[in-house]
């Protein structure tokens, strides 16, 4: 991540376990832990939020992780084509769920040496498509995981 400049003006680096990535530098994050960054993005009240976190260690992988969201949630979660962040094979699925209001929930599952992180944006379902998406692409765009 040398020079933050282009598309990345104004943004800073920052990281969970060894998935390194890019966020704007004015962003706050509300859980300042080493397992967890989440942006809520305006007013918290708003539910459009930025969640990229480590999962509790009992999950063994992505597919673990899938599964147990399955059987908890079921049918509210649809799971998409596999796809690629980091160069690394990650499951795809979109959940809408109910939190204040009927949310979209986009997430990605990756696994990394130190086990599963969710990367995850969430917005209001009545949006016709998410306020962050720009921004939430960039940021999976940045990620690279130290190896």
């Amino acid at each position: 991540f040398v020079g933050c400049g282009g598309e990345y003006a104004g943004w800073k680096d920052t990281a969970v376990g060894e998935l390194h990535f890019k966020i704007p530098e004015d962003w706050e994050n509300f859980n300042s832990t080493d397992d967890s960054q989440v942006y809520n993005i305006g007013k918290k009240d708003d539910n459009v939020s930025i969640t990229i976190s480590l999962q509790d260690p009992r999950y063994t992988d992505k597919d673990d992780f899938l599964d147990a969201w399955i059987n908890k949630n079921g049918s509210d979660i649809q799971v998409l084509e596999d796809e690629k962040i980091a160069g690394e094979p990650v499951h795809h699925f979109i959940w809408n769920a109910f939190f204040r209001e009927d949310v979209i929930i986009d997430a990605y599952l990756l696994d990394i040496p130190s086990g599963v992180v969710r990367i995850q944006t969430l917005y209001p379902a009545d949006l016709d498509e998410n306020p962050v998406k720009e921004q939430f692409d960039l940021i999976v765009k940045s990620m690279k995981i130290e190896k």
